[in-house]
């Protein structure tokens, strides 16, 4: 068989001057990629690095980048808690927010901090709960997005181990990462509906997203199933020793799902149970954000306008139980319905009150 001839005749005379100047275009090459950076980041490629290099340790700063969304006070909170809860600065290992509607609470929990940590562990899966398969969608599809091919995302996070692994699986089925390890049979990312079959599965985080909607808050039967699934299906799939949980929702009822995790929280010492009203009251336990009676939430965003509008829309109760995160209101205080109560009559203050005397009574047999 003839001798194979080399790709490459080279006198042997001029090989070192040859290789010399590879070596100078290969480092050429390196260095016009160093001062290839964003200049969001900095003024120099160092700069750049130096910021990169706190956005992959800042949630935070990963948002305002990456999304173009810089995180308020409570969202700030929230993600310290939710850090502490992942990397064991505390001894749960989950977490239960309760905030109103239009906080923002599904945007950080649900789309920012799936992909902030596949980018930082892609190595790990994350596994979603909604309330159903079309809710989950729509969670699905910007997590996917941001994966695949949002450009920021990828300065970040740039390591081949952070991307798409088309060859494993990238759909609704779930999403593979390349550092999905080879003998795990999970998918990096999916996204379910709350009562979805998960047999088998495992995660090392689960994110369980508004699991029950308005209607299904309501029903004593749907709530028992719910507290079923989750303490005999969820639970048992995440990681032992190293798996964490984080769940957020708005109250729609005081025997809903966010109350058999208060429960817990109290019983068995695995949750934390964060509860950040739109308006202080430090009332029963202080403001978990330190804001003195009656500061709002979001100023910059459910303003008193807002406000406002939702006691016009929502009836006393209503209103505690969905942006309070208060049940006590709904059936379950002394006083029922605020129907009870009737307005005083237009001239109470002129000619009823100066004819009226204070009496006292007490129940000493009451009793909750």
């Amino acid at each position: 068989m003839p001798k194979r001839s080399p790709l490459f005749d080279v006198p042997e005379n001029e090989a070192d001057s040859i290789l010399d100047e590879v070596a100078v275009r290969l480092e050429t090459k390196r260095r016009v990629k160093m001062r290839s950076f964003d200049p969001v980041l900095g003024s120099t490629a160092e700069e750049a690095e130096e910021r990169l290099i706190a956005i992959r340790e800042d949630i935070g700063l990963y948002g305002e980048y990456v999304y173009g969304l810089k995180p308020a006070r409570h969202h700030a909170y929230w993600n310290k808690i939710a850090d502490d809860v992942i990397y064991r600065r505390v001894r749960q290992n989950k977490v239960l927010f309760i905030a109103p509607p239009n906080s923002a609470k599904s945007t950080w929990n649900s789309l920012i901090r799936p992909t902030y940590h596949l980018g930082r562990h892609p190595d790990e899966n994350i596994l979603f709960f909604t309330s159903s398969d079309p809710m989950a969608k729509t969670f699905h599809s910007p997590v996917e997005s941001a994966l695949r091919e949002n450009q920021r995302h990828r300065t970040v996070w740039p390591d081949s181990a952070a991307r798409p692994d088309r060859a494993r699986g990238w759909s609704t089925d779930g999403l593979y990462l390349r550092g999905t390890p080879p003998e795990r049979k999970d998918p990096s990312y999916k996204a379910v509906g709350f009562g979805a079959t998960i047999m088998g599965a495992r995660a090392r985080g689960i994110i369980i997203d508004d699991p029950l909607d308005q209607d299904e808050a309501q029903s004593p039967t749907v709530q028992a199933k719910a507290k079923r699934y989750s303490d005999q299906t969820i639970t048992p799939r995440i990681t032992i020793g190293a798996g964490w949980m984080i769940a957020v929702m708005t109250r729609f009822h005081e025997g809903d799902l966010g109350s058999h995790y208060i429960r817990l929280a109290k019983e068995s010492g695995d949750w934390l149970y964060i509860r950040t009203p739109l308006i202080a009251t430090n009332d029963p336990e202080p403001d978990p954000l330190g804001r003195e009676t009656g500061e709002l939430l979001w100023p910059e965003v459910m303003n008193e306008a807002f406000i406002e509008g939702e006691r016009r829309r929502l009836t006393i109760a209503e209103f505690n139980l969905i942006q309070q995160g208060d049940p006590t209101g709904m059936g379950g205080d002394l006083f029922e319905r605020e129907d009870w109560f009737q307005g005083l009559p237009s001239n109470f203050w002129s000619d009823i009150l100066p004819h009226c005397v204070v009496v006292q009574g007490w129940d000493m047999a009451f009793s909750e």
